[in-house]
């Protein structure tokens, strides 16, 4: 995907073949969803990511979708089990109150191998809560979307009624 710059079809749609998603079922609601997100989203959007992980026989399953703007995360959860998908959007500008990350066969600071695994929670201080999943090279970007859009974004300061 092209970094900082509108999100565009073509841009999604390779990052999807990039992550194993051959699925002309799964692709086409993708793309409904991500038609969906740009009329509800106040912002252009920026990036996607959609969770992935492997099935003990290695098949490759697709669970939960977000979209991001510099200000707003959009979300389908269970997007591809789902018959009609419902969307969340939250704002995440200054608004994640927590996180936590789980990593296995995955070091931060490096690429991610076929074999990584990552996993990443968060809550907004709206009650907003998204819990992330990758595998594979996916984890790469679950990390860019943590330090573009959760990293500094944590709000400073303030408390909620959790």
């Amino acid at each position: 995907m092209v970094k900082n710059e509108p999100l565009k079809w073509g841009n999604v749609e390779g990052y999807l073949i990039s992550i194993g998603m051959v699925s002309d079922v799964d692709i086409r609601r993708v793309k409904e969803l991500f038609d969906q997100g740009k009329v509800l989203c106040p912002e252009e959007l920026k990036n996607i990511f959609v969770s992935n992980y492997k099935e003990s026989d290695g098949k490759e399953q697709f669970k939960d979708f977000w979209l991001f703007s510099d200000n707003y995360v959009v979300e389908a959860q269970n997007f591809s089990i789902q018959e009609k998908p419902k969307l969340e959007m939250t704002i995440i500008s200054k608004n994640i109150q927590s996180f936590s990350i789980e990593a296995d066969n995955f070091d931060l600071s490096q690429k991610a191998k076929d074999v990584s695994k990552l996993r990443m929670v968060f809550y907004t201080l709206s009650n907003f809560w998204c819990d992330q999943i990758a595998s594979g090279l996916n984890c790469d970007t679950l990390m860019y979307i943590f330090n573009t859009y959760i990293k500094h974004n944590l709000a400073r300061g303030q408390s909620s009624d959790l």
